[in-house]
């Protein structure tokens, strides 16, 4: 390794940290930053002082109950840290079961002292692995006992999308649930954003494979979810403009393309589709990853968002026709920069940055850079 890198010249691999990070600044420049800690199976949050050579961190545990830190994101209003994630092997009385959990923080306080705030459960689901993670190939977990069974043929008619034929009956069930896969919860890719005075969340709910939001005024308490309807997602983002209308985009994986609504009754207008021709063939497959939507200052949604196929970063501006204009703001070059990876973006009106991380894969080495690109 090199001696003057991050690591000081330790090549040997470290430990499973920084996955589903989120990060925000206070107003006094202080950095939070939450993320789950895979080794230690727990959702540590790190907070930055800012010095003259940049960010000095403390770091401690802020959960670690029942597999936590899953798609974790964080906003600050009031003047308090608000964390919302998902744990997802909650022990239950010999069952297990999944929450999605919301935290309040007091950034003037000791980090020891966050570890005592107290943790509130929105909603619960079923458990990452139901069924131990001990389905084997061609199984899947029936949800009514926990059970591994294999899907049967004898059903009167075609089970709903999640729900298995079992034994001439159509059952809720998931798959996959084998060791290290992770099956349907229902709180994933959670967009956590502030709405006035308050919070709103968007999420995409694995177990009725649809996209949902919730409200927190200030002060008070969650909403029930509410749901699209229709199947939609994985991957999602929202926000409430200062009317108080939804605009939500998501990717739409069975009719292939990356969509938006304004408000729950709107028409679905389609951004991008999955369907193209590449020029050598006919190509159907999922777009728009990563998705993050912004309301702009003439009122109009901006998204960016990652397409996995060809590995590019676009960017897609509505106007006030309700027309769509798309543009590219990481290309591939020559097969080598994959574009895309965990893209997101400053939601603020105004100038704005998008970012994304890219793999370069030149001379048979890879290594990644974070790349910003500025919106107008």
């Amino acid at each position: 390794g090199d001696l003057d890198g991050p690591r000081g010249g330790i090549s040997d691999g470290g430990e499973d940290v920084g996955r589903w990070a989120s990060v925000t600044l206070d107003a006094d420049g202080t950095a939070h930053v939450f993320y789950r800690d895979v080794s230690g199976d727990a959702l540590k949050y790190a907070r930055g002082a800012k010095g003259a050579q940049g960010y000095d961190f403390a770091i401690d545990v802020l959960d670690a109950d029942g597999g936590p830190g899953w798609f974790t994101d964080a906003q600050i209003v009031g003047g308090e840290l608000h964390v919302v994630y998902t744990a997802i092997q909650v022990e239950d009385g010999g069952d297990e079961r999944s929450e999605l959990r919301h935290v309040i923080l007091d950034p003037t306080k000791s980090l020891s002292e966050q570890a005592a705030a107290p943790r509130e459960v929105l909603f619960t689901g079923p458990a990452a692995t139901p069924c131990g993670g001990s389905c084997g190939d061609g199984e899947e977990c029936v949800l009514a006992t926990n059970q591994c069974a294999s899907p049967t043929e004898d059903c009167a008619s075609a089970c709903s999308t999640g729900s298995s034929c079992v034994s001439g009956s159509c059952r809720p069930s998931v798959v996959p649930d084998g060791p290290g896969r992770l099956a349907r919860v229902p709180a994933v890719d959670l967009d956590l954003s502030v709405d006035g005075d308050g919070l709103a969340l968007v999420f995409y709910d694995d177990v009725r494979r649809e996209i949902g939001w919730m409200k927190r005024p200030a002060g008070g308490a969650w909403s029930t979810p509410s749901y699209l309807g229709s199947p939609s997602g994985p991957s999602v983002s929202g926000v409430y403009d200062s009317s108080g209308e939804l605009h939500v985009a998501y990717m739409d994986r069975e009719n292939f393309g990356l969509y938006y609504r304004k408000g729950v009754a709107g028409a679905p207008e389609k951004i991008a589709a999955g369907v193209r021709d590449d020029g050598n063939q006919w190509l159907k497959s999922d777009i728009g990853e990563d998705v993050t939507l912004r309301m702009r200052a003439d009122g109009q949604p901006e998204v960016v968002y990652h397409d996995a196929t060809f590995h590019q970063l676009y960017a897609a501006r509505r106007d006030a026709s309700g027309q769509w204009t798309v543009r590219t703001l990481g290309a591939k070059s020559d097969g080598v920069d994959s574009h895309g990876f965990y893209a997101t973006m400053l939601r603020e009106p105004g100038v704005s940055i998008a970012a994304e991380y890219v793999i370069k894969n030149g001379d048979g080495s890879a290594e990644g850079d974070a790349v910003f690109h500025a919106l107008d």
